[in-house]
């Protein structure tokens, strides 16, 4: 039996708005009622108070305004990063790590909402997924939802409520890939023992009855890729073992297909679950948003309830109020001493607390130096073993008698900078990404040559490879560009 209690889920995307009514029950989760309507022509997403009373007055229609709600918000309106982190951090210590390195992902960071998730282990690797929200978007947030009449609970990602769908149906043990497909966005999680390691968002529309299913789905799917090609270079990233589409109908079906084809990995789809009850069939594209409600545990991010230090003066407080209990009992003569001993503690407070801004002040600027200056020297050290390439693509050049090369210019150009924890603090080692490029041209004797010339250039997954120039007759031009910094050892037998 369901409880009594709905509580609204909305997301609140720029040209569509999406909700459901849900109450938890026994075994899961009843929605009530649901809503999916795109925003009108003439109202400007920027308008915020025109925005919020348009999606006012549709929750309103729908029955759906009533008590708080709970926004959830797609991937692409959050900064989301996954942080190393050391062992043996406190509550407070964590907190200021992840401030520290987030404040660096925005522009303004004191503007900017906080949050993180329980530090998590696999493998080697130790680190907590972090978002922050811009200042901008959560002003944007509280103008629309105070015109629309809504009382904000809570703030999550939409992504988040693909995790309860894949755990329920068993895929805890594997490393999956959820996909939602919703209303103007696709929705994606790496899921890693059950818990998300990586997110991101697809701004793609859902294709309309009269629209191409094949198109949406194989521009679906190269986005999937680059998905997989950002995660697998995560410190201790697997590869994805299967993917996993919410819904199951034509589009999901679809989807799954051809993404599990570009990822060469098994895939599969999962229509509206047992655990969750609905009065009338329901979309697919709400079952992230069904999802929400159902997600659990401490690595929730929550941007309307973030993470605040533990006070550590609180103790310190309850004394200062237990010496004035003592105060009102004695009374009389024992005023005076209880008075005094007040005075003490509120000493003691004020010292506490001027010595917890000045250490705070001192670790945050400690963390600032250290990373810094270890950014700094993992900047200035990459090399490129420019002999290693040459040799390289000598090896793959035509003979004399096939063509020729005139020219060749090579040139280095660094890179995002990475860290890799090996000990406590935030001590560790800093890698720098670098970009080696090689121009060069030549000329051609036989036709084709070009042709097999740069494909013996691609093969290897070393290099990229753009023509420079008209891409046909004798004459040529390569750009080629890549991110090792030596293209490795020969294999036995070659020279």
């Amino acid at each position: 039996m369901s409880s009594r209690r709905t509580t609204t889920i909305l997301e609140l995307d720029r040209d569509f708005l999406s909700a459901v009514g849900v109450s938890r029950s026994a075994d899961g989760v009843v929605v009530h009622d649901s809503l999916l309507a795109p925003r009108p022509s003439d109202i400007d997403p920027a308008d915020a108070p025109r925005m919020g009373r348009w999606v006012g007055d549709h929750l309103r229609e729908s029955g759906l305004s009533k008590g708080p709600v709970t926004i959830a918000l797609p991937r692409r309106d959050v900064v989301l990063k996954r942080l190393d982190v050391p062992e043996h951090l406190d509550d407070r210590e964590l907190i200021s790590l992840v401030k520290l390195n987030m404040s660096r992902q925005i522009t303004v960071a004191n503007e900017a909402v906080i949050d993180h998730g329980v530090p998590t282990t696999t493998g080697d690797s130790r680190f907590v997924l972090a978002g922050a929200l811009p200042g901008e978007r959560m002003s944007w947030l509280q103008e629309v939802t105070k015109e629309a009449g809504l009382k904000v609970a809570h703030i999550h990602l939409l992504a988040r409520g693909i995790e309860p769908i894949a755990s329920r149906a068993g895929h805890t043990n594997e490393l999956l890939l959820g996909i939602a497909l919703g209303l103007g966005s696709a929705e994606i999680v790496v899921l890693e023992a059950g818990r998300p390691v990586f997110a991101r968002s697809v701004e793609i529309v859902r294709p309309g009855k009269d629209q191409s299913v094949e198109a949406y789905s194989e521009r679906l799917a190269v986005e999937i890729k680059r998905t997989w090609m950002s995660y697998r270079v995560s410190p201790g990233a697997g590869e994805i073992e299967s993917v996993l589409v919410l819904g199951d109908d034509e589009l999901s079906r679809s989807v799954a297909s051809r993404c599990g084809e570009a990822l060469e990995t098994a895939s599969r789809t999962i229509g509206t679950p047992g655990w969750i009850e609905s009065r009338q069939p329901l979309p697919s594209e709400l079952l992230a948003l069904v999802g929400v409600a159902a997600a659990q545990g401490d690595d929730v991010l929550d941007f309307a309830n973030p993470r605040q230090p533990a006070d550590r003066t609180a103790n310190v407080r309850q004394l200062a109020l237990a010496g004035v209990f003592a105060m009102i009992l004695l009374g009389g003569g024992g005023w005076v001493l209880a008075n005094g001993a007040l005075g003490t503690l509120e000493s003691q407070l004020k010292n506490a607390k001027d010595r917890q801004k000045e250490l705070g002040a001192d670790t945050l600027k400690l963390y600032g130096d250290l990373a810094r200056g270890a950014h700094l020297k993992a900047w200035l050290e990459p090399d490129t073993d420019w002999v290693a390439h040459l040799q390289f693509l000598s090896e793959r050049l035509p003979v004399p008698e096939d063509g020729l090369v005139n020219s060749i210019q090579a040139q280095f150009e660094g890179g995002d900078v990475s860290f890799e924890k090996t000990g406590g603090g935030i001590q560790g080692n800093w890698d720098a990404s670098a970009i080696a490029t090689f121009s060069f041209g030549g000329s051609a004797e036989r036709e084709g040559i070009l042709t097999d010339l740069r494909q013996r250039l691609l093969d290897g997954g070393i290099y990229r490879v753009n023509t420079v120039g008209p891409d046909g007759g004798d004459r040529y031009q390569f750009r080629l560009a890549t991110g090792e910094l030596s293209p490795g050892k020969p294999e036995a037998g070659e020279p």
